[in-house]
């Protein structure tokens, strides 16, 4: 029997690293004040303080999987063995719009996921999934026998989204057009995926994969790691990024945003779902969601004068608990500032209004 740990780590660095801080001096930025404010290596004159933060990613819990996902890429097929180029040759590709401003500006997303069909043990494995970020992006992939090639946009879901690009294969010249609707991977709509998340401040970072012991099973070494950078620029090619391989990095500032979130990425759902559990669960939720107009008529009628408040602050309770779960739960995780600001300014709202029954109730009461 052999046991596979399933996990990698990434190294959030902030500031300037100095000389001998054990285990980043591969992933080190210049000090956000520093002349021209463009990370760079720090040398043996490097001022500064560094902050290094890990982020771990699990393949069995923070995993977005192509079926799982239901995704349906689309496909450059039936290409022969041989070392190609693969380019974004063109992109009007938009995920709708960008938080902060109100209203929001359009969003330009010019990035897709290439996944190649690598088997296990390949050189360049850790190349099975990477992204072309930008137009006239590229890069070279070697098949080793013949496959196809799948391409996807990526975004959290398919609201508004909007637009295609061509990806282009050389020599040959196979192309493949990827919709912002048909082909994506929605992580957070169609796959529920839980990523690792870490909180980041204003400043400059650098993001490096540090460590990883990733696989799909059967030998394979996927060491790469999908982010979300937190910026809303209107204009953004490395929204996402894949750091493909141990020690590969990326350099960013975040803009409107604060969390990064990270996945494995695979094509297998690997293990299937505990469908036993989710059916009884889902009738759990059902039988309680029925049960729950036996109580509100039950509490209704002990209201007497003041049952016409009943269905007010039944609905004002499932929406407030509801979202509060949600809030425990992580669901909201990875959303703007602005957009968390919006809640609870409608959370309270919802518990002013309830406040403003109660008085009203009262006066009422003292006026009779």
């Amino acid at each position: 029997m052999m046991r596979v740990a399933l996990w990698g780590a990434v190294a959030i660095v902030s500031g300037a690293v100095l000389p001998g801080c054990g285990g980043t001096k591969a992933a080190s930025v210049s000090d956000p004040g520093a002349a021209g404010g463009e990370p760079q290596a720090s040398g043996a004159g490097a001022g500064g303080s560094s902050t290094t933060r890990e982020l771990a990613v699990d393949a069995t819990k923070n995993a977005v999987r192509m079926d799982a996902c239901g995704v349906t890429p689309a496909v450059i097929p039936d290409i022969a063995p041989g070392t190609y180029t693969i380019a974004l040759t063109a992109s009007t590709l938009t995920k709708g719009g960008v938080s902060g401003p109100t209203p929001p500006p359009p969003s330009f997303d010019n990035y897709v996921i290439v996944h190649a069909p690598l088997p296990a043990g390949d050189p360049n494995e850790d190349h099975r999934f990477f992204m072309l970020n930008g137009i006239g992006a590229t890069a070279s992939v070697t098949l080793p026998a013949m496959g196809a090639i799948e391409v996807m946009f990526v975004d959290s879901d398919l609201t508004d989204n909007a637009g295609t690009a061509t990806v282009t294969l050389s020599p040959g010249g196979a192309s493949a057009t990827v919709d912002a609707t048909k082909n994506v991977l929605a992580y957070d709509t169609n796959c529920h995926s839980t990523p690792a998340m870490l909180v980041v401040p204003d400043g400059k970072y650098r993001a490096t994969l540090v460590d990883s012991t990733l696989s799909s099973g059967a030998g394979a070494h996927d060491d790469f790691v999908l982010l979300r950078i937190p910026s809303e620029q209107p204009t953004e090619d490395f929204r996402y990024v894949i750091l493909n391989g141990v020690g590969t990095n990326h350099d960013f500032s975040p803009f409107n945003g604060e969390t990064v979130l990270a996945w494995y990425i695979g094509a297998g759902a690997g293990s299937s779902p505990p469908l036993l559990r989710n059916y009884l669960l889902s009738a759990f939720g059902g039988t309680l969601w029925y049960f729950q107009f036996f109580f509100y008529t039950m509490g209704e009628s002990q209201m007497g004068r003041y049952a016409f408040s009943s269905w007010s602050l039944h609905m004002a309770s499932i929406i407030l608990f509801s979202t509060l779960w949600g809030f425990a739960l992580r669901e909201w995780a990875g959303s703007s500032i602005r957009t968390r600001r919006l809640i609870w300014l409608g959370i309270g709202t919802l518990v002013s209004s309830t406040i403003l029954i109660g008085v009203g109730n009262y006066l009422s009461l003292r006026a009779g």
